[in-house]
C-alpha cells in the first residue's frame, strides 16, 4: 500500500506539537489516529487494529508499554505495513498523549515485533544481536575459529572453501529511529538471502557480515543479497537512509586464524 512519508523517519517534525490533556482512553484513541492520519497514514480503513487498544491503554495509565508495543509491531507487518509508517504512528501516540518521543525501549519493542513477524526463524540462532536477530560478533568470531580448525583437520584451505560476505548501507549519520529501522532492514534482507545455515553477524560499526561457503551459489547469493535490500528498504520508506545500491562485496579469508580475526576487527571499525 502506498502511504505519505511519515514525520520522523522522513525528517517531518510536525506531529510535535503540545495536545491538550488526555481525559480518557477514548480520547487517546481518537486523537493517535487522526495525528496518525496527518503525519503518515493515507488509508484511513487499515489503520485500527486490536492491538492499538492495548497500546494505548498502556501509555494512558503509565503502564509498561513493551509487550503491547511488540505486539502492535507484529500486527502491523503482518498486514503490509513498512516499518517507517509503524514508527510514525507509534509517535503519533506519544505526541497524542503529551509525551513527547517514546521510549527507545519501547520503539524497539515494535521494531523487534514488526521484524520478528517476518524474520522469525533468525530469532532462534544462539548469542544474537538483540536489534536484528543476527549473530555477535564474538559469536561469529566463534565460528571463524571452529572454520579454521576443521580446515586443518581436512588438509583443505579455508580461502578455498569460505569467505566473508560484507553488507555496509550505512549512509550517514541519521535519527536514533531511522538507525534502528536500517539495521532491523538490513538484518532481515541478510537473513533472507543466507538462510541455509551461514553464519551471520551485526558488527558495531553497522555493517553485517556472512561466513560464506565459496560454491556455485556465492555470486547467485550476492545478487540475491542486493535485490532483497532493495526490496525492503523500498517496502520500508527508508532510502533516504541506505546507501543504494547497497556495498556488497567479498573478502578473502587468509590462512592464519588471527589473520582472520583481525580482518574481523578492521570490518567493525
Amino acid at each position: 500500500m502506498k502511504r505519505r512519508s511519515g514525520c520522523l523517519l522522513g525528517v517531518d517534525l510536525r506531529i510535535e506539537r503540545a495536545p491538550s490533556v488526555v481525559t480518557s482512553v477514548d480520547e487517546l484513541l481518537e486523537r493517535w489516529r487522526l495525528g496518525s492520519l496527518d503525519v503518515a497514514w493515507a488509508r484511513p480503513s487499515d489503520w485500527y487494529d486490536p492491538a492499538v487498544d492495548a497500546l494505548a491503554e498502556a501509555v494512558a495509565e503509565g503502564r509498561d508499554a513493551v509487550p503491547a508495543a511488540d505486539r502492535l509491531g507484529r500486527a502491523r507487518a503482518a498486514v503490509g505495513v513498512g516499518l517507517s509508517e509503524a514508527l510514525d504512528d507509534l509517535a503519533a501516540l506519544y505526541t497524542a498523549a503529551g509525551r513527547g518521543e517514546p521510549p527507545l525501549g519501547v520503539v524497539r519493542a515494535l521494531a523487534e515485533g514488526w521484524v520478528d513477524a517476518g524474520v522469525s526463524p533468525v530469532r532462534a540462532r544462539a548469542c544474537e544481536d538483540p536489534l536484528t536477530g543476527l549473530a555477535t560478533a564474538s559469536y561469529l568470531r566463534l565460528r571463524l575459529k571452529e572454520t579454521y580448525a576443521r580446515a586443518a583437520r581436512t588438509h583443505v584451505p579455508v580461502n578455498l572453501t569460505h569467505c566473508l560476505v560484507v553488507l555496509d548501507a550505512h549512509l550517514a549519520e541519521t535519527h536514533p529511529w531511522q538507525r534502528m529501522a536500517r539495521a532491523c532492514v538490513l538484518g532481515a534482507a541478510m537473513a533472507e538471502v543466507f538462510d541455509g545455515g551461514d553464519p551471520l553477524a551485526a558488527l558495531p560499526g553497522g555493517r553485517f557480515v556472512a561466513l560464506a561457503r565459496r560454491d556455485d551459489e556465492l555470486n547467485p547469493a550476492l545478487a540475491r543479497l542486493r535485490d532483497a535490500v532493495e526490496d525492503r528498504v523500498g517496502r520500508a520508506g527508508l532510502g533516504v537512509v541506505v546507501r543504494r545500491p547497497p556495498r556488497i562485496w567479498v573478502e578473502g579469508l587468509p590462512p592464519d586464524t588471527q589473520v582472520a580475526l583481525q580482518l574481523l576487527d578492521e570490518l567493525e571499525r
